[in-house]
């Protein structure tokens, strides 16, 4: 499995969902809820990264060994992030078909097989 921790990053939003990330570590202001559920303000949040794949073993057709999993999630891996996350694009090696993919609500993952890791 590889992850990574992001540590506590400032995030602004707007009303209309785009956000921008301030570096400035460690601020900390209110957060207010817009009518949508969506967080507006400035505030920190610590966010989880990564993939995850597992080898589906020797009975696997040649061309789908390995099921996998990229994603985004909250430290404890079961936060709901769409207060804070609209969508999540992944892009993929040009090889697959679409490469490009978003994903629009939690969980914040994509799940493939295919022939590696």
């Amino acid at each position: 499995m590889i992850s990574a921790l992001s540590g506590p990053s400032t995030y602004t939003t707007s009303s209309s969902g785009s956000s921008n990330k301030n570096h400035q570590q460690g601020s900390k202001a209110a957060a207010t809820s817009t009518s949508n559920n969506r967080v507006e303000g400035t505030f920190c949040l610590p966010i989880v990264y990564g993939s995850i794949a597992f080898y589906l073993g020797k009975q696997a057709a040649n061309e789908c060994t390995h099921r996998w999993t990229l994603y985004v999630r909250g430290p404890n891996g079961d936060e709901d992030l769409s207060c804070v996350i609209r969508k999540v694009i992944f892009q993929l090696h040009p090889s697959f078909p679409q490469p490009i993919r978003e994903v629009t609500s939690p969980p914040f993952e994509l799940t493939e097989k295919g022939w590696s890791v």
